[in-house]
């Protein structure tokens, strides 16, 4: 791996870092008021299958498929 490539595997790898810790804050905000576990667009439950693999994940599975086809809701804030 030359010089620019690492470069710019590590600064990719700070920006997922910054992210993750991210999520992790507003799942912690979500559990502190009361709404870990519900899905930020949609409203439903997150199962709880999912949230033990994803801890702070904000989305429940439904809404996660949708983001990842491009048809999530323009007004979901996980979006």
């Amino acid at each position: 791996m030359d010089r620019l490539a690492q470069q710019l595997f590590l600064e990719r790898m700070e920006r997922e870092d910054a992210l993750e810790l991210e999520q992790i804050a507003a799942a912690q905000r979500r559990l502190e008021s009361g709404q870990y576990g519900r899905c930020v667009c949609c409203g439903g439950t997150v199962a709880e299958g999912r949230l033990q693999l994803l801890p702070h994940t904000a989305v429940c599975s439904r809404c996660a498929d949708k983001q990842s086809s491009d048809l999530a809701e323009p007004d979901c804030p996980a979006h």
